[in-house]
């Protein structure tokens, strides 16, 4: 996977039970290099009938502080909703740690 992170371009791969599970430990690898993130909920539906329903992901990134981020993405892919959505929220938690 390739992700351009403050203007520079990242690369990782990596391993998991199915291929969001996969898609998400790559990000993992990119962004939370010190394993600080988990993914505490994780729910899809399909908001849309037929075979190109739309994918609606939501979900629960903890921090080690115990600070929840819920965060949210459709798309037409299941796993581009689910990458969307943990971008989405370790983009809150970024955002939550510059405040503090």
């Amino acid at each position: 996977m390739k992700v351009n992170l403050e203007g520079k371009q990242r690369i990782s791969t990596a391993y998991g039970i199915g291929t969001v599970d996969a898609a998400t430990n790559a990000i993992r690898n990119i962004i939370d290099s010190d394993g600080g993130l988990k993914l505490k909920e994780y729910n899809i539906k399909a908001i849309t009938g037929g075979t190109n329903a739309l994918a609606d992901v939501s979900l629960t990134l903890i921090d080690e502080s115990k600070k929840e981020y819920k965060a949210r993405a459709i798309d037409p892919d299941i796993v581009m909703a689910s990458v969307k959505a943990v971008i989405n929220g370790m983009n809150k938690m970024k955002l939550n740690n510059k405040k503090d």
